[in-house]
C-alpha cells in the first residue's frame, strides 16, 4: 500500500500522465481476532469452530425456513444489538472446544482493531494493487512508461514486493513484438519468392537492399505528418 501510494504521488509529477488512481481501498474499522495455534491445541478448540462462533454471535444464524405458499424466507436467529458489540462484551465471549466444553474466546485469540479490506485483488496468485492512469493529450504511452521506469528505478521496494507493467503498456509490448516476428518472416517469404521468380541466390539480396529505404521513408512521414508509432503506423 504504501510502495503504490508513493508511486501514485510521484506520477502525478509526471506531466503527460493524468487521473492517477488506486483500485486499492481502505475498510471500515473493525475488531478482528487473531487464533493462537498453540493455546487452540491448548484448549481442544478448532479455527473453524471459533469462527463460525464469532459468525452466530455477529451475523447470527438461518435455524429455519418459512413457507408461505409460494415463497420461502429465511428465519434467522440473532442477539439482540447491544449484545452483537463484542469489544464490550470480550470477556464474556466464549467459544466451544472439540469436547463441546465452553472456553473464553480470550484465551484463544488475540483481539486487533484494524481497518478490513473492501476487496482483495490477484494476479497469478498472488496479491496486487493497480496504480491506474490515462495519457494526457500530447502524451505517449513510450513516454509515459519510460517516465515510470525512471521513477520505479529510484524507488525502493520492500522484500517481496516487485513491479510490472500491464494493460495498454503491457498490450504494446506484445504488439511489437508480434510485429516484429510478422516483418522478419514476410522478409524471409519474400526473399524466397524472388530467388524462385529469378532462380538466383545473390538477384534477392541486391533488390532487398532497398528495404532499408523503405524505412527511412516511413518514419519521415511520420515525423512530417506528426504521427506516433501506433500499430497502424507499424
Amino acid at each position: 500500500e504504501q510502495s503504490a501510494a508513493t508511486l501514485a504521488a510521484l506520477g502525478a509529477k509526471v506531466p503527460d500522465l493524468v487521473d492517477l488512481d488506486l483500485d486499492y481501498r481502505t475498510g471500515n474499522p473493525e475488531l478482528q481476532f487473531r487464533l493462537q495455534p498453540d493455546k487452540l491445541k491448548e484448549m481442544g478448540a478448532s479455527t473453524i469452530a471459533v469462527g463460525t462462533e464469532l459468525r452466530y454471535l455477529v451475523d447470527g444464524n438461518v435455524a429455519a425456513k418459512f413457507r408461505d405458499q409460494d415463497d420461502e424466507y429465511d428465519i434467522r436467529v440473532f442477539l439482540k444489538k447491544d449484545q452483537r458489540d463484542l469489544q464490550a462484551w470480550l470477556d464474556e465471549v466464549k467459544v466451544p472446544n472439540n469436547n463441546f466444553n465452553m472456553v473464553r474466546l480470550l484465551d484463544v485469540a488475540e483481539p486487533v482493531k484494524a481497518s478490513g479490506l473492501t476487496k482483495i485483488t490477484r494476479r497469478d496468485r498472488v496479491r496486487y494493487i493497480n496504480v491506474m492512469g490515462n495519457i494526457g493529450p500530447k502524451g505517449t504511452l513510450g513516454s509515459v512508461q519510460g517516465a515510470a521506469e525512471k521513477i520505479m528505478a529510484k524507488m525502493k521496494l520492500p522484500n517481496g514486493v516487485s513491479y510490472q507493467f500491464w494493460g495498454s503498456s503491457e498490450y504494446f509490448v506484445e504488439m511489437i513484438k508480434n510485429i516484429g516476428i510478422a516483418m522478419a518472416m514476410s522478409t524471409i517469404f519474400m526473399y524466397l519468392i524472388l530467388a524462385s521468380l529469378y532462380e538466383s541466390l545473390v538477384m534477392p539480396l541486391l533488390i532487398m537492399t532497398a528495404l532499408p529505404l523503405a524505412f527511412i521513408g516511413a518514419f519521415a512521414a511520420l515525423a512530417i505528418t506528426g504521427q506516433n508509432m501506433t500499430m497502424f503506423a507499424m
